[in-house]
């Protein structure tokens, strides 16, 4: 009850969790209740059913569940079952597929008894409402005795039925027909016997009998059966079905020897495989009265491992052979190896185990006799494929084909559109070889683009287990700056950059992600067969075969290539070979001076000779310079080409758009080129975007947010008062969150030194058209923007936004000017001095947050800063 109050326990409190766990609580219940009624059961069982034997619904509800779970409820619960209750046949016996025959080797401390032996469910499946023969027909060699009834239909003119039992003395009585005696007789001789009567005495009559209730017998189970005892049964039972009623046989107890006592005699010997494995029920004879069923402990077992059909513990008897017990497992499984099969075997109790060596597909082997406690370990075979090459990487078509003697490259690449997705790299693919089980790995390399366009292509022949290796034009993940190169590639081909001012940032976000997703260049798929990842796994088998004295066949490329990295030293490859395997020189390499380092052993330590190669000298030339192991290349790189770079000028421009510019070349260059300004253009409002800036803001605001919440944190542990809610608090770091710096720079564009701002790629200069408002922002009631006026002042502009908020810090208000430089005012000072501050058109009066510490003023301020600067660069830019 205990167990059962614990299980109501967990029910009501998976209730109280809310009603969307309403299923699971009626789950519970239904669990709680089936713990009760196990309980309730063990409790009143009688002598036919102990506490070891579970019912119909609760064994049914054990043979659905899990081993494991069958384990857990048993932990949980503190409840003992039976061992057949465990369904440990389901469990794997063995270790994965394709471990080695190790693997099958016996413990010291082996049990078998904790493994399911064959059969003995068959008789453990209880029927509480046993009447296995009430229903079915008698056979016509039944005895009839004391109890049995018979139905017997007299049709003539007057149809009469009789329901007789036999009576003590052996006789029914039949009106018209008298006292007839039929106890000793079988069904049919009582049929003729009554059909001859009515014949002689009743003249025209004609009679139909059948069988009626059946006597009940006493019978005894005695042995190794789970509930011994008296029973009584029907007439027709049969051993199994009286082992059915016992609650089936215990672990100790024989399937194949089950004796049938009759009068102290053995009547019949009921082998249960006969019928479990071969259909066979002759020696499943039905029992007479006072019959007694004796289930002797088993003698011997034997244990079928490994790719058997059905692997389990099996009884044997004296005489049985290895093919017997092949038999009685169903035979081999789909990836035996019976000619590699051991037996472990021993000639007596307590004797050591001998490992014998059997081929299952020979007779003589076959016949090896089974003796105590054996086990039959059958292997699996070598299920490997042979005659076959394999195909990896950017390919439509890969996995294994079927090899030829003599079948060349060409024969299985024969188009390039059909075979090979777009991304595939056309100018260096690979093939691995083998040529036998003790050589090292070799690497042949060859070219698509050839195969396919060039008739002087000499066509490689394959051999048996190439593998080729097909790679993508696609960077690998690592590789930062050849990816930043393709995707700038990207943007050269179908941006619309020229067209576009930083108005439209987000739609160029948005163009250049369809670009990048729709390119095949940078396919998510594409990234799978980068060289990276394809020839990882070969480069750690290079490395695996060599030693000190023999270095892995290894060499490496840096410097100014497409695909910089580690590369297996292929057949005869020489310096030149590598570049073109990682992609070919990029435009910024200097193919005058390639360095080669080379690897020399001296004194068991490696030092490096430095050999300087050239794309046109004789000496040392590329092409005719052969690679060894570990040998280096590097590219070097020049800065003498590096890409265009442009600024873009938009707004109040004659002539906007985007100029490409000189290293060193100032912003006044750039505008004189422009034409100037038009006479709407409202200078001192000037927008001047540079990107370095932007990262840096990024990072400023990153470094107060993590500032701000230490400093929060650090006061919550502390005797300070915090002037800022949590809701507050968490509502700032939102603020900071979302803001999007736009890297601008304070510029005036009328200074006389204005030739000395140097410009740089990707500036922005914007320039509005002329204002005549005023904007207030910050902690005002109503931010908006009004009619500048000369006459207004500080006060004058607060007090049209409703005035300041509780939160204002009315002693640190500062205005961003158009240009975006900042003066921080202090209004009391210009309230005593009667002086007003310097506002002009464009610019906007900020009223940042007042906030209690001192430390933290400075970052506050300087973040609202930021944050408001960035809002009035982007409302400059929205206002157009």
């Amino acid at each position: 009850m205990q167990n059962f109050n614990r299980c109501l326990d967990d029910c009501f409190l998976t209730l109280s969790t809310g009603p969307h766990t309403m299923n699971k609580f009626l789950s519970n219940i239904a669990f709680a209740l089936f713990i009760f009624l196990l309980l309730l059961g063990s409790s009143n069982s009688n002598a036919q059913n102990s506490p070891r034997n579970l019912s119909p619904e609760i064994t049914k509800q054990l043979n659905a569940m899990t081993p494991k779970q069958q384990r857990e409820f048993v932990d949980k619960y503190d409840i003992q079952l039976p061992l057949d209750a465990y369904q440990v046949n389901d469990e794997p016996l063995l270790g994965e597929k394709g471990e080695p025959i190790e693997s099958y080797q016996l413990p010291l401390a082996y049990d078998k008894t904790k493994i399911q032996r064959f059969g003995l469910s068959f008789f453990n499946k209880e029927i509480s409402t046993f009447a296995p023969v009430d229903d079915v027909s008698v056979p016509s060699d039944y005895v009839l005795g004391v109890g049995d009834s018979l139905i017997i239909q007299l049709m003539e003119s007057s149809t009469e039925r009789y329901d007789l039992e036999i009576a003590r003395d052996g006789t029914v009585f039949i009106d018209s027909l008298g006292v007839i005696s039929l106890a000793g007789l079988t069904f049919k001789q009582a049929v003729e016997m009554i059909e001859t009567r009515v014949a002689n005495q009743l003249f025209g009559t004609t009679v139909s009998i059948n069988m009626g209730k059946l006597k009940a017998m006493n019978i005894f189970l005695a042995g190794e059966v789970r509930t011994p005892g008296m029973y009584s049964v029907s007439s027709l039972t049969t051993v199994t079905q009286a082992l059915y009623q016992a609650g089936g046989i215990t672990e100790l107890g024989s399937l194949r020897s089950i004796q049938i006592l009759r009068n102290g005699k053995n009547v019949n010997t009921f082998d249960a495989y006969d019928l479990l494995i071969n259909g066979d029920s002759t020696n499943d004879i039905r029992l007479k009265s006072g019959d007694v069923v004796l289930v002797s402990p088993y003698k011997a077992v034997a244990e079928v491992k490994g790719e058997s059909r059905r692997p389990m513990l099996y009884e044997v008897i004296s005489g049985e052979t290895v093919a017997d017990l092949i038999k009685m497992s169903s035979g081999f499984a789909e990836y035996a190896s019976p000619s590699e099969s051991v037996l472990l075997t021993k000639t007596s109790p307590g004797s050591p185990l001998n490992a014998l060596t059997l081929n299952l597909l020979k007779e003589n082997d076959l016949n090896t006799p089974i003796g105590v406690d054996d086990t039959l370990i059958i292997p699996k075979a070598n299920i490997a494929a042979i005659n076959y090459i394999e195909i990896s990487g950017a390919a439509h078509r890969t996995g294994l084909i079927g090899w030829q003697k003599g079948m060349k490259l060409s024969d299985i690449i024969t188009d390039v559109n059909k075979d090979f997705p777009d991304y595939v790299d056309l100018d260096f693919s690979l093939i691995v070889r083998r040529t036998d089980r003790f050589s090292n790995l070799t690497f042949l390399k060859f070219s698509l683009g050839e195969l396919f366009q060039d008739k002087n292509f000499k066509d490689i022949e394959l051999l048996e287990y190439d593998h080729i290796l097909f790679f993508s034009t696609t960077p690998s993940v690592d590789d930062a700056s050849i990816r930043e190169t393709f995707e700038s590639a990207l943007d050269e081909e179908g941006s619309r950059i020229s067209n576009l001012n930083f108005e439209d940032n987000n739609s160029y976000k948005e163009l250049k992600a369809e670009d990048s997703n729709s390119n095949s260049i940078l396919s998510k798929r594409s990234e799978q067969f980068t060289r990276q990842k394809l020839l990882k796994p070969f480069i750690a088998l290079i490395k695996l075969e060599s030693d000190f004295q023999n270095p892995p066949s290894l060499v490496s490329i840096i410097g100014g290539v497409r695909y910089p990295g580690t590369y297996p030293l292929f057949e005869d490859a020489s310096a030149y070979d590598l570049i073109e395997a990682a992609g070919g020189f990029l435009d910024k390499a200097y193919v005058d001076a390639v360095e080669l380092k080379r690897p020399k052993l001296k004194s068991l330590t490696y030092e490096f000779d430095s050999i300087e190669l050239s794309m046109y000298q004789t000496d040392n030339n590329l092409m005719s310079t052969r690679l060894m192991p570990l040998d280096n290349l590097t590219i070097r790189q020049y800065s003498g080409r590096n890409e265009l770079s442009t600024i873009t000028l938009s707004g109040e421009f004659i002539f906007p758009g985007e100029y490409i510019i000189s290293q060193g070349e100032n912003i006044a260059s750039v505008i004189e080129r422009a034409g100037g300004f038009t006479k709407n253009a409202f200078v001192n409002g000037s927008v001047y975007l540079k990107n370095d800036v932007k990262l840096s803001e990024i990072k400023r605001l990153k470094d107060y947010s993590d500032q701000i919440k230490r400093s929060y944190s650090s006061s919550s542990l502390t005797q300070e008062s915090t002037a800022l809610s949590i809701d507050e608090f968490e509502s700032v770091l939102s603020l900071l969150s979302s803001v999007e710096p736009t890297g601008r720079v304070a510029i005036d564009i009328l200074d006389e030194d204005l030739e000395k701002f140097i410009i740089s790629d990707g500036d922005s200069l914007y320039i509005p058209k002329k204002t005549s408002s005023i904007s207030i922002v910050g902690e005002v009631n109503v931010n908006h923007s009004v009619e500048y006026k000369d006459e207004y002042t500080i006060d004058d502009y607060l007090r049209l936004s409703g005035g300041l908020t509780k939160r204002a810090d009315d002693t640190s208000l500062y205005i961003i000017k158009a240009n975006g430089s900042t003066i921080v005012l202090d209004k009391s000072f210009f309230r005593i001095l009667g002086r007003k501050p310097n506002i002009e058109p464009g610019d906007t009066i900020v009223a940042p947050v007042n906030i209690q510490y001192k430390d933290s003023l400075t970052n506050w301020t300087q973040v609202s800063q930021l944050i408001y600067q960035s809002m009035v660069s982007i409302a400059a830019v929205k206002g157009l």
